[in-house]
């Protein structure tokens, strides 16, 4: 069951990169009912991991992710629809999205694969945001596509040579970034740059560049006071992260990721796809924990 689960996660996930099949959810969400019903069915692989073991603790985590995936869901479906960008169900509808995942609320569940543990619910939470924010409340410009052109390869790498004229430099006087590779496996380090992308990389910058940065621009306009909001909310967001030399709260995680998020939503803003700012993204978390071994 657990393989079918993931099977499914994985299905969902690309799906949602096809205009057609978001069209298409669209359409069957005619009315509240028929969207609490499709959100719901986001439960289902989760169900199919731990349905064996009926114990308390089984319950538990079936209720915490039906809440976590209902409760934006619901909050959204009672969004006025001449609301502003930015609102306070937008609000809620984010942190409800993003604070689980964050703070490590969500149940454990995992499917192995080849000695690597997929986390179910991590996986539940992105095909989450896609629903939330390409279905039920469609944003303009989120930019979930995989037709990616040179144009937008050319926009990823010009973040990428910006972000490490300043970061690297500065990463390396505080001591954030300690010089020193690891061993080349060619097999290993394409393993993992696939991993960064589609696990890291294009959920963070659905959140933070597709929703979150999206949503301050239609606020504030497309222009550089919301790109440093949103990259001062991105380094924030790293602020409880434990990094090799340095604990929680983790200022020079904050400062680095902020200077990241900039470069990450230029790349995204020139090329409209957050596809295209994660690999500026997955760049970044490459040669930072790979090839520098941090």
């Amino acid at each position: 069951m657990g393989q079918l689960a993931l099977l499914l996660l994985i299905v969902t996930y690309f799906a949602f990169a096809s205009a057609r099949f978001v069209l298409t959810l669209r359409r069957w969400q005619q009315n509240r009912a028929q969207a609490v019903l499709l959100a719901a069915t986001l439960l289902v692989p989760y169900l199919l991991v731990v349905q064996p073991n009926a114990t308390p603790a089984t319950w538990e985590g079936i209720a915490r992710m039906a809440i976590y995936i209902l409760l934006p869901t619901l909050v959204l479906l009672c969004r006025p629809a001449r609301s502003n960008p930015l609102d306070l169900y937008d609000l809620v509808a984010i942190i409800a999205l993003w604070f689980p995942i964050e703070f490590d609320w969500l149940p454990e569940a995992s499917v192995v694969v080849s000695g690597v543990g997929l986390p179910i619910p991590k996986l539940t939470a992105i095909c989450l945001g896609f629903f939330l924010f390409l279905v039920l409340r469609p944003l303009d410009r989120l930019g979930y596509s995989y037709k990616l052109g040179l144009g937008d390869v050319k926009y990823a790498l010009i973040a990428l040579a910006g972000f490490a004229i300043i970061g690297m430099p500065l990463g390396i006087a505080m001591g954030f970034i300690q010089p020193g590779f690891t061993d080349f496996n060619p097999i290993d380090w394409l393993v993992k740059f696939i991993a960064i992308y589609f696990v890291t990389a294009v959920p963070e910058e659905l959140l933070f560049r597709g929703v979150i940065q999206n949503l301050i621009e239609q606020r504030l306009g497309r222009n550089w006071l919301a790109l440093g909001i949103a990259a001062i909310i991105f380094g924030i967001s790293h602020l409880n992260n434990t990094t090799a030399h340095h604990a929680p709260p983790n200022l020079p995680y904050v400062i680095m990721a902020t200077i990241a998020g900039l470069a990450y939503g230029w790349a995204w803003r020139k090329s409209e796809k957050i596809t295209a700012s994660a690999i500026t993204h997955t760049l970044v978390n490459f040669v930072w924990g790979v090839v520098f071994k941090s």
